[in-house]
């Protein structure tokens, strides 16, 4: 099998079919939000659950076979997809899209396919480049050699020879473990699937910040999202294969949800925001910053308010934790001390 149809099948497998199920859901749950925001959401959720599940059981269990882990990352794609079929997601799904114009979805599709013909072939052609990229890169390697997470206070691996230096979780490394461990059963796709993750996630970013627009400015959102792609920061940041795209993703995805925050929040509030803050500290130690910032300023304001429910707001704090934060505490008194 060449490597251009093992990335397609891994990349159908782990990301687009789960994503797309989680969207629907994700646009049932939340019938407020412009589409755009959902999809975006669901895409760029589901396959961090997959890698999440991976990086539990080599805490807790390691050592596992790889098949095993593999069978992880086709956990979302196993609940999600089924789940959405079964309560009719798609059915209420495809009647908001009666509502597009057939140029708008025809364009859109034509424009969002291009990008993603260009940035696969810049992936396929660039190697692998730039310092993080590559220490990401070998700790990927490592995680799926060893199939195991440890913590120490010096990162450093005897049988290779590779001293990690980086404070993060490890959600983005781990995206290689899964492509590596998943080349016996699809075939190997030489790190590709790691290199498209930094495109993959400024599609998403784009079309994420398009829906936001769209709650705002609508009459302007079009031309405010294009602005924002053909800026040179954007276009040099596609260029790298680094992990900023999918950080500020979920930032951003953690602000709609802060931003909107209403006078009676439903559970869905205190969930939704409890994830995605876990999700943005499991990418960057910067999103565990950010998430810390953010569950503050939303208690000092529901505060001055007077209308926080403090068991509600416990809930945030551990959900942000089971969702990433978790890798910080630990870090910091059984690992490397993390920042202090």
């Amino acid at each position: 099998m060449g490597i251009i149809t093992a990335y397609l099948i891994k990349t159908l497998l782990f990301q687009i079919l789960p994503g797309l199920s989680l969207s629907v859901l994700v646009a049932r749950k939340w019938p407020e939000w412009p589409l755009p925001i959902p999809l975006a959401i669901g895409l760029g959720s589901a396959s961090l659950i997959g890698i999440w599940l991976i990086n539990i059981v080599m805490l807790l269990l390691p050592g596992l076979p790889a098949w095993v882990h593999v069978g992880l990352a086709l956990v979302p794609l196993g609940v999600f997809l089924p789940w959405s079929l079964l309560n009719r997601s798609w059915v209420l799904v495809f009647q908001r899209l009666k509502g597009i114009a057939v140029w708008q979805f025809m364009v859109g599709t034509l424009a969002v396919g291009m990008v993603l013909m260009v940035a696969l072939f810049y992936a396929y052609k660039k190697p692998v480049s730039e310092h993080d990229a590559f220490e990401y890169l070998a700790l990927g390697k490592q995680l799926g050699r060893d199939r195991a997470i440890t913590y120490s206070k010096y990162a450093y691996f005897e049988n290779s020879g590779f001293f990690y230096v980086g404070r993060h979780a490890f959600a983005y490394p781990l995206n290689f473990t899964l492509e590596s461990l998943s080349d016996s059963v699809v075939g190997p796709s030489d790190a590709l699937y790691f290199r498209a993750y930094s495109s993959f996630y400024l599609l998403l970013l784009a079309l994420l910040l398009y829906g936001i627009l769209r709650l705002y400015f609508r009459d302007q959102s079009f031309w405010l999202t294009l602005f924002f792609i053909l800026n040179y920061g954007l276009i040099f940041n596609a260029l790298q294969f680094h992990l900023d795209s999918a950080r500020i993703f979920f930032l951003l995805a953690t602000v709609l949800v802060l931003i909107q925050w209403p006078v009676n929040p439903e559970k869905r509030h205190y969930i939704t925001l409890g994830v995605f803050m876990g999700f943005q500290a499991y990418m960057h130690s910067i999103g565990a910053i950010f998430a810390g910032i953010e569950l503050l300023a939303l208690v000092v304001y529901l505060t001055i308010q007077k209308t926080i429910v403090w068991p509600k707001m416990a809930q945030v704090a551990a959900l942000a934790l089971l969702f990433g934060g978790y890798h910080y505490v630990i870090d910091t008194f059984w690992g490397t001390g993390w920042i202090f």
